[in-house]
């Protein structure tokens, strides 16, 4: 009886780590898709605003000038490019990209990851 008592118990031991251990993956495998909804969600708000400073300094016309922390528009992601190509600013962190529009092709420089200055000059926007 005893014998049997021991292994009963050692037998609900095992079931009870085996559902531990598939709700500790279960857990784990949604947090890691919710980290990756976050990165993806602040890339293609990162994209939009950078669009946006550019997007502005155009439609302000010559002589905008304007001085803003790319840190204002990020928290989670920290190391991360932001590409600008043709009329097209592109932000990427490892394999993940987001792509937003501009209103013009003439825009010499990038961005930084900090501090940026940027201004329109004679229809030209000349970011940092």
């Amino acid at each position: 009886m005893k014998a049997q008592a021991g292994i009963e118990f050692l037998f609900y031991i095992a079931i009870t780590l085996i559902i531990l251990t598939l709700f500790l993956y279960s857990s784990y495998s949604k947090q890691a898709e919710l980290t990756r909804l976050k990165i993806d969600n602040e890339l293609k708000d990162l994209a939009k605003s950078a669009a946006f400073e550019i997007n502005s300094a155009v439609k302000a016309g010559d002589g905008y000038e304007r001085r803003f922390n790319m840190k204002e528009y990020y928290s989670n992601v920290k190391e991360f490019n932001i590409t600008i190509k043709e009329n097209i600013v592109e932000v990427n962190f490892g394999s993940i990209y987001h792509y937003s529009n501009l209103l013009t092709k003439n825009v010499v420089g990038n961005f930084t990851l900090d501090w940026n200055f940027i201004r329109n000059q004679n229809g030209v926007i000349y970011v940092n």
